[in-house]
């Protein structure tokens, strides 16, 4: 097991030492000698064992941690961090200066916080065997919880590390929890200037995004109202298109939604939500949200979550499959924020069906006059209001699929290309689509074909779009 170089003690996680922060002597090296300019603190047996940390100040920890959220391209390495010899009591010894200061004088947050050796409140003691953060020296709490970098091993809090960032496959530090090449990993404010450079190989080499799927056709399923993972969410994004945009030779002239709302739509956000509860009633659900781009094409898929409540005299519970077509850019607009209020931020109607679908969508060249929700119910209430509920970005599971951290106005701006996994869905829309524009070919030829109809002056015979076992022309009503 590898040891302290200073103090000796096994150190089985990290790489550095639970008890001091040296960092630890692998594979029988020697112990690395104390500097020369902390020989004092060795003749202290009073004191607590000191411990090497690479400590900033509040201001310098505050600008880094501006300069990465604001600045996601910024590859410049930040100014030189100062090694700060920490003793046991929290004065500190800068080896270019003689600077001694408290730990809790450096500004309010540290008073609050302090030096604290074991955390407090409900967490107390559960820090305790390395109780302090290894960049700003603030205690662990319940504010203030304990992560771990994957690159170095060091121990920091939220603040000192505002970025999750690709590690590359066996520069993971030794037993690092849940490390995934794919994922971005946590990294602390003196690990990442050395991981941005290589993150866009890293995206191009290892994200989710860029695997290739297995084919998968589009049919009718039963779908868990909750997906880990966006490819899930957009395989079942891809029936529930299927479900919804049928040839009109195969659905029912009052129940199926024409394809004119598909090729006018500017967005679609397609969820799966399970409804269940007794007269107070609880909405969950999760799926995708795209936009249509300027040259028609969609645009990457961004992974959403809701949750509502409701009242009513109902009891029981449903799975439903929820299609919203967003009639125009303002509503694809409203989803670039992190959060969406149904009823107050955007405007939803029940959508409708049929020919009412058909003179809705006929009203505008352009677009929709509203954003119609359609659903498909497999249990025992009859349908779903989605007035009040609240649709969010799952920005966790954006980061794991496209191995960054993208913003949901990047991803339906048409900033990111179609990716690769979430081929089944756009195989899907083009499907419906090609379905649509066969049956209107069908529908144009059995036209020329029947003539000008002997009863009337009616010089060309149209066939009815739903009804195609009826053999009178939808103008004059005749056989032709």
């Amino acid at each position: 097991m590898p040891q302290c170089s200073l103090c000796g003690a096994n150190t089985p996680s990290g790489r550095f030492c639970s008890e001091c922060g040296a960092p630890f002597a692998a594979n029988g090296a020697q112990p690395a000698p104390p500097p020369p300019a902390q020989a004092e603190y060795q003749h202290a047996p009073a004191r607590v064992p000191p411990r090497f940390q690479e400590q900033m100040s509040f201001e310098e920890r505050d600008q880094k941690t501006l300069l990465y959220q604001q600045q996601p391209g910024h590859n410049n390495t930040p100014p030189a961090i100062p090694v700060v010899y920490v003793d046991g009591d929290g004065a500190a010894d800068r080896a270019n200066g003689r600077n001694l200061s408290s730990a809790s004088s450096v500004s309010s947050e540290r008073n609050s916080g302090g030096r604290a050796s074991g955390g407090s409140g409900i967490l107390k003691g559960r820090y305790s065997d390395h109780p302090n953060c290894d960049v700003c020296g603030l205690a662990f709490d319940v504010t203030k919880r304990r992560h771990q970098c994957r690159a170095c091993g060091r121990y920091i809090c939220g603040n000192c590390s505002p970025l999750m960032l690709l590690i590359p496959e066996g520069d993971e530090i030794e037993g690092a929890k849940g490390y995934d090449p794919s994922i971005p990993q946590r990294a602390c404010l003196h690990c990442a200037p050395q991981l941005r450079p290589l993150q866009e190989d890293l995206v191009a080499r290892y994200a989710k995004a860029n695997a290739d799927s297995a084919p998968h056709e589009a049919k009718s399923r039963l779908h868990v109202p909750f997906s880990p993972s966006l490819e899930k969410e957009c395989t079942n994004a891809a029936d529930i298109v299927g479900n919804f945009f049928r040839s009109d030779s195969g659905a029912s002239g009052d129940r199926s939604i024409p394809i004119s709302m598909l090729e006018k739509a500017h967005g679609l956000a397609i969820m799966t939500i399970v409804k269940a509860g007794f007269l107070l009633v609880g909405k969950v659900g999760t799926g995708i949200v795209i936009s249509r781009l300027p040259d028609g094409s969609w645009s990457a898929p961004s992974a959403i979550g809701t949750v509502g409540l409701g009242g009513g005299f109902e009891i029981g519970g449903e799975i439903v499959e929820v299609m919203i077509v967003l009639g125009s850019p303002a509503a694809v607009q409203v989803f670039h924020s992190p959060q969406v209020n149904l009823g107050a931020g955007l405007d939803i109607a029940v959508g409708p069906y049929g020919r009412s679908a058909a003179a809705a969508a006929a009203i505008s060249s352009s677009g929709l006059n509203g954003n119609y929700s359609y659903s498909i119910s497999k249990g025992l209430y009859a349908g779903i209001s989605l007035q009040g509920s609240v649709i969010a970005t799952r920005n966790d599971l954006n980061r794991k699929f496209y191995g960054q951290d993208l913003e949901a106005s990047a991803l339906l701006s048409g900033a990111v290309g179609q990716p690769l996994a979430a081929r089944p869905l756009y195989e899907a829309l083009d499907r419906a689509m090609r379905g649509i524009a066969e049956h209107k070919e069908v529908l144009a030829e059995r036209s020329r074909m029947m003539g000008a109809c002997r009863a009337c002056n009616c010089q060309v015979f149209v066939a009815h779009s739903h009804q195609v076992w009826n053999k009178k022309c939808k103008t004059c009503s005749h056989i032709h």
